[in-house]
């Protein structure tokens, strides 16, 4: 969430939960501030130990970060390992709204995954389909894991 704007950084953590009429709380407002300070998505174990020293405990994480999902500021990526990633939405969406996110790259070895914005070549918009599109992720392995196991680039 780094590499590009988030709606955090237009409105107060306040302002977004009066805007879904979610109550501010200070487990929402937490969540909102800690997915903001984070490089790309986070799991909830992740999400966990980050939030640990604040007493939040990792069923009230859960919670929040559901109530956030659902409230569409937060989107969550399901990459295929099981694992849910969370991440700040690039443009909260209300119920009616189709929600823009930017694609992710996830390493299938090490479970890396790397945030496909524009800065590195991705440009979101134009939509091509009817489709509504909820996440997209490329599958492959990541530089590191590629050297360690030998397998040669391509291109």
């Amino acid at each position: 969430m780094a590499a590009q704007e988030s709606q955090l950084n237009q409105d107060s953590p306040d302002e977004l939960l009066r805007s879904r009429g979610l109550r501010r709380t200070y487990t929402r407002i937490n969540i909102l501030q800690c997915l903001e300070a984070q490089p790309g998505p986070v799991t909830h174990a992740e999400m966990s130990l980050l939030l640990a020293p604040l007493g939040l405990d990792g069923s009230t994480i859960f919670r929040g970060l559901n109530d956030l999902t659902e409230a569409g500021l937060v989107c969550r990526l399901d990459p295929g390992d099981r694992v849910w990633r969370f991440e700040l939405r690039d443009e909260p969406a209300l119920p009616h709204e189709r929600p823009q996110q930017h694609p992710h790259l996830f390493c299938s070895h090490c479970g890396r995954i790397d945030c496909l914005t524009g800065q590195n070549g991705y440009t979101v918009g134009g939509q091509e389909s009817d489709w509504q599109i909820e996440q997209i992720v490329y599958v492959g392995r990541c530089p590191d894991c590629r050297e360690s196991s030998g397998t040669p680039d391509r291109g």
